[in-house]
């Protein structure tokens, strides 16, 4: 399979090559104008860098990684299970507190403590009932690194499990995550943890259809929104020890989280800067793609905006936290990595300029590609077809061209400014807590973007009809086209942005390897 996915990977890479060699030789404008060249150039760039991603990708995922089994319970360490909470409904609260009850681990080494941040008296007669431990802080600075971290000063176990408050474990979460942490046996018999164990990150699956999935098949169709990163990139990059912490369904050494400093303060996202930094001191990060614990999603759009801006945000955040370019603790592959996952966070910009570009020449004249059709068919069709199928093939039916760009121009008007701001010194500061569905009256508001953007490109069809409908502009016609289907796409998307319905959990995974129309 890996030299297979070598192959894969050659042969898309001298594709790009031919493609982009054309693309800077032959397409660029340069007898047009000064503002023309300048437009030209800032969308090859963009290709160039969608491009760089998608190989970096399919390079990391052509490597695999062995899986370990724990033999027996015998001699095993004890765990402190902390689920931190803030407001979060006592019915949701409970059901995750007894999933954890059922978590199979011998019982006087399984301790379980439900951190409240907002010190309910609710939350403290819940624990009773459960027999875990109450934990309240005094002060509440730091938001959800906080609490975790005062969590750990009155916890003593060598290795933590981490769930949020609507992330409920499976029973097994223990025996299938515990072996990556532990070393040889001590004298007494026991297990030792591995010194280099760091932590390992299960994925976030959910009990019920995504908004993506409601809006656009439901889940028998589309795999949930999330399911790429989880199945495709995070295992992709255990092999150059560059897993992403995600804040909940992991486990992780305390001895790795003291000497990090404790889950990082300066970022909205604690979970990914706290991952680096373990990972900056030499632990392993693991990653574990089995469905160990089931959880909620958002259930109306501003809940999903709210949560996506807070990772993007905190994302771009991470890199001053951690100075990930300057460490010289972490590797090439690991900087690249960690670059591309904050990379990816600038979607917005990416996709308005691909929606600007054939606007601009459509309605204003500015040429930022020149080509011939049959130029096209040569160059730009074989590479585009070809990373079509690289995508859909290389994460396992998770995700496709076209999904990928109507899940970003689904979120792309909302995160625009924000990942703007961000990069300028704007920095978003308050951390939300990803909650359930909230009003009624928001949805005409966020239908607004996609209504201008579609008037838009019904107006610049309207103007290429006119004024440059011959077989030199096909290409412009045909990408306005397109623009507009997944401008469309995106507006039914919010149209459809009602609560989410619950169906049977059996329902929501896929089976990897299986098809689902993109």
């Amino acid at each position: 399979m890996e030299k297979t996915k070598r192959l894969h990977l050659i042969i898309f890479a001298l594709c790009s090559l031919l493609y982009f060699s054309w693309r800077i030789v032959f397409s660029l404008p340069f007898r047009d104008s000064v503002l023309s060249m300048i437009l030209a150039i800032i969308l090859l760039v963009t290709e160039i860098i969608g491009c760089f991603e998608l190989i970096a990708h399919l390079a990391l995922s052509s490597f695999s990684v062995k899986r370990k089994k724990l033999e027996n319970l015998k001699g095993v360490p004890d765990v402190d299970i902390l689920v931190p909470t803030k407001g979060e409904d006592i019915s949701l609260l409970e059901e995750t507190i007894k999933a954890c009850t059922e978590i199979r681990w011998p019982k006087e080494k399984k301790h379980i403590h439900l951190c409240d941040d907002a010190e309910r008296e609710e939350v403290r007669e819940l624990a009773e009932k459960y027999g875990a431990v109450y934990i309240a802080r005094p002060e509440h600075d730091h938001a959800k690194a906080g609490n975790l971290n005062y969590a750990l000063q009155h916890t003593d176990s060598p290795l933590v499990a981490v769930f949020d408050a609507d992330m409920c474990p499976r029973p097994e979460f223990l025996e299938k995550t515990v072996p990556y942490m532990l070393g040889g046996y001590g004298k007494r018999g026991e297990r030792e943890i591995d010194p280099q164990a760091g932590f390992v990150q299960t994925p976030q699956c959910f009990r019920y259809e995504d908004l993506f999935q409601k809006a656009f098949g439901g889940a028998g169709l589309l795999p949930n929104e999330q399911d790429y990163f989880y199945y495709s990139v995070e295992p992709s990059r255990e092999h150059v020890n560059a897993v992403f912490m995600a804040g909940t369904n992991m486990l992780i050494s305390r001895r790795a989280l003291q000497d990090a400093g404790l889950f990082q303060t300066d970022t909205l996202t604690e979970d990914f800067a706290t991952g680096i930094q373990i990972q900056k001191k030499g632990y392993q990060g693991y990653d574990l793609t089995e469905d160990l614990a089931f959880g909620e999603v958002p259930e109306d759009l501003p809940t999903l905006i709210r949560q996506r801006r807070r990772w993007a945000c905190g994302c771009i955040q991470t890199p001053k936290v951690t100075r990930i370019l300057r460490s010289k603790e972490l590797s090439l592959k690991q900087k690249i990595c960690y670059f591309l996952a904050i990379l990816y966070w600038y979607f917005p910009v990416k996709r308005l300029l691909y929606l600007a570009g054939p606007v601009l020449f459509a309605c204003f004249g500015f040429k930022v590609m020149r080509c011939d059709w049959r130029e096209l068919c040569v160059f730009w069709l074989p590479y585009y077809l070809l990373s079509c199928h690289e995508i859909r093939y290389f994460s396992g039916n998770t995700r496709t061209a076209h999904l990928s760009a109507v899940y970003e121009m689904c979120l792309t008007p909302f995160l625009f400014l924000p990942v703007l701001g961000e990069s300028i010194g704007l920095r978003h500061k308050v951390f939300e807590v990803t909650g359930r569905a909230g009003g009624k009256k928001w949805r005409s508001v966020y239908l607004l973007p996609f209504v201008l953007l579609i008037l838009v490109h019904v107006w610049s069809i309207a103007m290429c009809v006119m004024n440059h409908l011959s077989p030199e502009y096909a290409f412009l016609f045909i990408w306005l086209i397109y623009n507009l289907y997944v401008c469309l796409k995106a507006f039914r998307f919010v149209l459809s942005c009602r609560k989410v319905r619950k169906i049977p959990v059996e329902h929501l995974k896929h089976i990897l390897g299986g098809s689902f129309i993109g």
